[in-house]
């Protein structure tokens, strides 16, 4: 019978998360289990790599075949009751792994979180069994390389869905960071996994994707975590909770003050081309609760310079362009003065979530230093500000409190 949850139910559920990290080796993903309490974590190692953590007095699990990890996540989720009794994670399947692991509620209820480590590794298993089917071998007994990426991204896909539903527990996965440069010399970003399926529809089952990466700093790089989905970097990252900043500081605690970045909402048509008319939307940050070495909201200062560029590109300022001139002309009496103005902004598209479709976002403006760069056709006439004027920070952020 399917019932109709009501909106306070549905409020008063607990619900878990369900994370991807990702970001090169070395820089500290596994050591995240640290900022989670041991006491209701679980570590599931499939690297072999628990040397990071090895002091820490955290349960762990260690399957070293593919069946192992799919028998655990129908243990710890219980039977999928819409497949057929011969399909894994069925009931027949369910009643099978208890019977060889134990009651799960006793087992597994004081978790909250389970910590795989890693999602790249268990992409690895999965591939390895899969060239090892029948399914996956041609009639003269060769491997089907064709089938057998087939097969994994069937099953790589069926074992995150299963760990998905479970709603009561966090889910955190940790990946390898791939990052190269293509043709055109640009920084692309992926996550190093198996079989093209799974890196291009776990964005669209998780609830939050983040990047852990070192941010640059002329004196002083720190680790942050990037987890918006338009970034300056390329990093992936989404954010379906839409309570996170831009950077956020590297752990996996609740946020304690609950506090949300506040912003104003900028809208941009198209003008000219095959899109004409076209809208795109940003975010322009103006306070949050981070703040940085001066004291200053992260948010406050990224939208500061978000600002500036937009003030470039409008009036053709360089931005290394120091002089009296250039400094007079990146004032503003009023934000009402860029209402109508031409500006040129680099475009990418934010994928909707929870049913809505997918929008046009700004990444950036471009400035007259950049390829790409088309000035518009109107320019202000209005005598700029010449009261004190905030501050813009550099092209780099500035180091948080908590990375100092």
């Amino acid at each position: 019978m399917l019932n109709i949850i009501s909106a306070e139910d549905r409020l008063k559920e607990k619900r878990g998360h369900k994370i991807v990290v990702c970001g090169v080796s070395g820089v500290g993903k596994t050591t995240l289990v640290r900022t989670l309490d041991p006491k209701t974590t679980l570590f599931m190692d499939l690297e072999a790599g628990d040397a990071a953590i090895s002091e820490w007095p955290i349960d762990v699990i260690r399957p070293r075949t593919w069946p192992e990890c799919r028998d655990f996540a129908c243990f710890l989720g219980g039977p999928n009751p819409s497949i057929n009794e011969d399909q894994i994670y069925s009931e027949a399947h369910y009643d099978a792994v208890c019977q060889t692991y134990g009651n799960p509620k006793e087992l597994l209820d004081k978790y909250a979180t389970l910590f795989i480590d890693s999602i790249t590794v268990a992409g690895r298993l999965c591939f390895q069994w899969c060239q090892s089917q029948p399914d996956c071998k041609s009639s003269n007994g060769r491997l089907d390389t064709r089938a057998a990426y087939g097969m994994q991204g069937r099953e790589m896909m069926g074992w995150l869905t299963h760990l998905q539903h479970i709603r009561q527990k966090n889910v955190v996965f940790v990946g390898i960071l791939d990052s190269r440069t293509d043709d055109f010399g640009r920084p692309t970003h992926d996550l190093q996994i198996e079989g093209s399926k799974t890196g291009r529809e776990l964005p669209g089952i998780v609830d939050e994707v983040i990047t852990m990466a070192i941010m640059p700093n002329d004196e002083n790089p720190y680790r942050a975590f990037v987890c918006h989905t338009l970034n300056e970097w390329n990093y992936p990252a989404k954010d379906r909770s839409g309570r996170l900043d831009l950077i956020e500081e590297p752990h996996l605690k609740s946020s304690s003050t609950g506090k949300r970045s506040k912003w104003l909402p900028l809208e941009f048509t198209i003008v000219g081309s095959g899109h004409n008319g076209r809208k795109v939307w940003h975010r322009l940050f103006v306070d949050g609760d981070k703040m940085s070495e001066r004291n200053v909201p992260i948010a406050k200062e990224i939208g500061l310079k978000t600002m500036r560029l937009i003030i470039e590109s409008v009036r053709g300022i360089n931005p290394d362009d120091n002089s009296p001139e250039a400094q007079q002309g990146r004032q503003l009496n009023s934000l009402e003065q860029l209402n109508g103005m031409e500006l040129c902004i680099k475009i990418g598209i934010e994928e909707g979530t929870n049913g809505y479709a997918d929008r046009n976002r700004m990444i950036s403006p471009l400035t007259p230093n950049q390829t790409g760069y088309i000035a518009g056709v109107t320019t202000s006439t209005v005598q700029p500000n010449t009261a004190p004027q905030p501050e813009v920070g550099k092209s780099q952020p500035n180091v948080p409190n908590w990375a100092k």
